[in-house]
């Protein structure tokens, strides 16, 4: 998770060492900003999701908030921008500008999803409501997290499939699972040799594995409710999976929990 830091009050934007991403896009005209979209939609997803997170380690702040944009409109929630889930975020110290881009990606994601605030669309008056937005929440990274998850009655449902907005609490626990996940598709490989004796062949036991441990940390967040592990697995790849799917899927991965 990025940073959650209580910080000095009243820094200047020098001070608290924030550039403003709307600078970043200032010059964009529309026929660029056309093209960047129309390339974006053409792109699979886990493609945008792989370019997400590199953009975001690497500071490439105006891709990863392009991206962000088309992500959003494909349903994959910004906890879930990740190449792969099971592994741990970087250790690297976020820094403030990570924090205030996190915070704009999640209420992209807030708006569109849950109809909390403006719903952006791809062009420039809508950025700059979110923008305004987002710097009255932030407050120059003055204002600690929680406060901001508070301040916004934001859910624990919703703050699972954000990437910044965490109480203490969620955050605790996403720590917790991810922790949790590597030891448990440790467990659901070993059940390789068993379930290709069914007379699957072993490209397509590996991917039910996959999807298996996508449906496990899924399920964790949620207690196990199968609807909401079906939510919250439709956020984080895209696919819709019927109830009585999910039901099954999960009868199975209890037999990795005994």
């Amino acid at each position: 998770m990025a940073a959650n830091h209580h910080r000095a009050s009243n820094k200047t934007v020098e001070e608290a060492g924030l550039t403003p991403l709307a600078l970043l896009i200032a010059g964009a005209s529309t026929a660029k900003i056309d093209e960047v979209k129309a390339g974006l939609q053409q792109a699979p997803t886990t493609d945008l999701i792989s370019k997400s997170g590199t953009a975001y380690l690497k500071g490439q702040r105006a891709s990863a908030f392009l991206l962000a944009l088309e992500l959003t409109e494909r349903g994959i929630a910004p906890y879930f921008r990740r190449q792969d889930i099971a592994l741990p975020e970087s250790p690297f110290s976020a820094s403030v500008n990570h924090e205030y881009d996190l915070l704009v990606h999640d209420l992209i994601w807030l708006a569109r999803w849950h109809q909390i605030g403006d719903i952006v669309t791809w062009n420039s008056a809508s950025w700059k409501r979110l923008f305004s937005r987002a710097d009255s929440l932030f407050y120059l990274g003055n204002r600690p997290i929680w406060l901001i998850v508070k301040r916004m009655k934001l859910t624990q449902r919703q703050q699972w499939e954000l990437r910044l907005l965490k109480s203490k609490p969620i955050k605790q626990k996403a720590r917790g699972l991810e922790q949790r996940t590597a030891r448990i598709y440790d467990t659901m490989a070993a059940s390789l040799p068993r379930i290709m004796r069914t007379g699957m062949d072993e490209a397509t036991a590996h991917a039910l594995l996959r999807k298996r441990k996508r449906l496990w940390i899924c399920a964790e967040m949620c207690e196990w409710s199968p609807k909401e592990t079906g939510h919250l697995y439709t956020c984080m790849t895209g696919e819709v999976l019927t109830k009585s799917h999910v039901e099954y899927q999960l009868k199975k991965i209890a037999e990795y929990r005994r």
